[in-house]
């Protein structure tokens, strides 16, 4: 039996990562230390041309008789509104200030968190959309799986326990255009980030479907030497001048499912940014991809996650 080989995709030159749009959501919590402390590392190293700060507020047509009766109580909200953003700004001017080079506006949108998230960074044409992940505490309403799977853009996931290194990268490979484009994504960042010494690939494959006899250390042999040949295909296609950068790692899968031994890869091998694929732009790849990344997305409390939209 044969392992399903890469399919030849056109060459593409790599470039060096940037970031022209950046969407950032806050939660005006002392959680955005976090993400903050973090993008300062990042921006410091990748240019980043704009960066809008996002909070979402309850929408006033839940209050309408803000509207009719109550005109101090409305002026309250818009004092409310104000100290809000004072409150962000002193936050950002504190924890981000590698920023001081990067255009940045604030912005508090009325409405449901992950909608006008997901307007607001379409109608700034966004590369690239930030949001922390706290644990099972989401005081903002945005899961990160939610967001990863309808955005357009570029998604940046930073957990509660991140820590700001720059050292080793981990690109889950499937051999689709997908996982190449995260690939190239990863590199692109190494030529900007000199600490990164280190590009991980991990691939994980399923035992096929056949008598459990045929599977002995000949066959399993063979798998291992199929999908090295289609890896070296596929780092020629997509890294071509800087394939040497990448170490393949192969992973049987027996019993845990593939987030799980994600996961478990990037404990173990100390990794500090995970680098994924995602599907395309159309409503239905949109809902239907990745269910190993937003399992990933679920579980992962640890590593920042950069999920690459084609």
């Amino acid at each position: 039996m044969n392992y399903p080989l890469y399919q030849k995709a056109p060459k593409a030159e790599v470039l060096p990562y940037k970031i022209q749009q950046a969407i950032i959501g806050l939660e005006n919590h002392q959680d955005d230390v976090i993400i903050l402390r973090y993008l300062n590392q990042l921006f410091k190293r990748v240019p980043t041309e704009a960066a809008y700060f996002f909070h979402a507020v309850p929408s006033l047509e839940n209050y309408p008789a803000l509207f009719y009766k109550d005109t101090k109580a409305l002026g309250s909200m818009e004092k409310l509104r104000e100290e809000i953003t004072r409150q962000l700004k002193e936050a950002v001017s504190t924890h981000l200030p590698n920023a001081e080079n990067t255009y940045t506006e604030f912005e508090l949108l009325e409405g449901n968190p992950l909608s006008v998230l997901l307007d607001f960074a379409e109608e700034e044409d966004a590369d690239l959309v930030v949001i922390g992940q706290q644990g099972q505490k989401k005081r903002h309403g945005i899961l990160s799986r939610h967001l990863s799977r309808l955005s357009k853009s570029n998604v940046l996931i930073v957990p509660d326990q991140t820590a700001a290194r720059f050292k080793k990268i981990l690109v889950p490979i499937d051999f689709s255009a997908n996982s190449g484009k995260a690939l190239q994504a990863a590199v692109g960042l190494m030529m900007q980030v000199p600490e990164i010494k280190s590009l991980e690939c991990l691939h994980v494959w399923a035992v096929p479907e056949v008598n459990y006899f045929e599977i002995g250390e000949e066959f399993e042999q063979n798998m291992i030497d199929q999908i090295q040949e289609a890896f070296d295909l596929f780092i020629e296609d997509f890294i071509p001048e800087q394939k040497h950068l990448a170490n393949l790692h192969i992973i049987r899968q027996d019993v845990w499912n593939v987030s799980e031994i994600i996961e478990g890869f990037a404990y173990s091998n100390l990794c500090d940014l995970v680098v994924i694929g995602a599907k395309g732009h159309s409503k239905v790849e949109r809902m239907m991809y990745g269910s190993i990344t937003e399992d990933f997305l679920s579980s992962n409390q640890t590593f920042p996650v950069l999920i690459v939209k084609p």
